[in-house]
């Protein structure tokens, strides 16, 4: 039945329905089953059976979480900054990482973004387990292009999460976003690969781009946390987010790992990062105007706006146009 009550602030209806009753001969009260009920109970049990040709895909991503979990750490970076005519300010950034192995050199490292550990030194920076326990770095490095940073620890006994292969990470394929969105460490969410082949204009310091897009829930605190397949394979490096309110609105992106790898193992082997040139400014405004005018049907490659004397472009035969 509907019932109605008198409260502080005026009437209040209650929707709820009442159980239907019967009386027994000596007068006493006995529950009797709805048709309301009886319906709930076949749906459920209608749940149940649907369930148990589902519960594999759930015991997935319950096993994924509990094989990468160990592996992703929660960074806390103290910093300095300075405005103008103003004391020096200190201030801590958190972040996230990865516990990896490479091949190139023996021992732990994270893996994680150069805006996390920016700026920061060796003790400065604290990274923190899943269990509790943190501490220092013993070296770290950076390359600000890609923004990747790689911090080596001093023990060996901790869980290296697996690298897989980013190349064949498919669009629409299921994946998992591990880190510390605004500092909950050690969270999880759930997406997709919702493109490949990124390029953020807004984010200028990085020039080494080629992000994977994902729409598994990214917001501040994820950065350098982990992108994994359903494999339990890190795919990505959570970089960053486009969002008109600075959270998680569906469009996350991340280094792919095999372009992470390689700064990493360059990193470590060579304190740097070497990378080649080809010599060329490309028009960054290669409209289908100019395509058209080129005899092309739409833009297609890219169009060359300015070749370096003596650059191997010149000297490979390339011209401006």
């Amino acid at each position: 039945g509907v019932g109605f009550q008198i409260g502080r602030g005026g009437g209040v209806i209650s929707a709820q329905v009442a159980p239907a009753v019967a009386q027994t001969r000596d007068g006493a009260e006995v529950h009797k089953v709805s048709r309301v009920e009886e319906n709930d109970a076949r749906t459920y049990d209608e749940l149940a059976r649907e369930y148990d040709r589902f519960k594999h895909v759930d015991r997935m991503f319950e096993l994924v979480s509990r094989a990468v979990r160990p592996t992703v750490v929660h960074i806390v970076t103290k910093k300095t900054t300075r405005e103008e005519g103003q004391r020096a300010r200190s201030f801590e950034e958190t972040g996230s990482g990865v516990i990896v192995r490479s091949d190139k050199a023996p021992g732990l490292f994270v893996l994680t973004n150069h805006h996390v550990i920016e700026g920061g030194r060796p003790n400065r920076v604290r990274v923190y387990l899943h269990d509790g326990r943190s501490f220092a770095p013993e070296k770290i490095w950076s390359d600000v292009m890609a923004d990747v940073a790689v911090l080596k620890l001093d023990r060996d006994d901790l869980p290296a999460a697996r690298l897989g292969d980013s190349d064949s990470a498919q669009i629409g394929s299921w994946v998992l976003a591990l880190g510390s969105p605004f500092g909950l460490t050690h969270s999880v969410s759930q997406g997709i690969i919702s493109a490949r082949g990124r390029h953020m204009d807004e984010l200028q310091e990085v020039e080494n781009q080629d992000f994977l897009q994902t729409d598994a829930a990214i917001n501040p605190g994820n950065s350098g946390g982990p992108l994994v397949n359903m494999l339990g394979e890190v795919v990505g490096v959570n970089n960053s987010i486009a969002s008109s309110h600075g959270g998680s609105e569906g469009v996350g992106f991340s280094i792919p790992i095999n372009l992470a790898r390689w700064i990493m193992n360059e990193l470590i082997v060579n304190g740097r990062v070497s990378r080649g040139g080809l010599g060329v400014v490309l028009d960054p405004d290669f409209r289908p105007e100019k395509a058209i005018e080129r005899g092309l049907d739409r833009p297609r490659g890219a169009l060359i706006e300015r070749v370096g004397v003596g650059s191997p472009a010149a000297r490979g035969g390339l011209r401006e146009g």
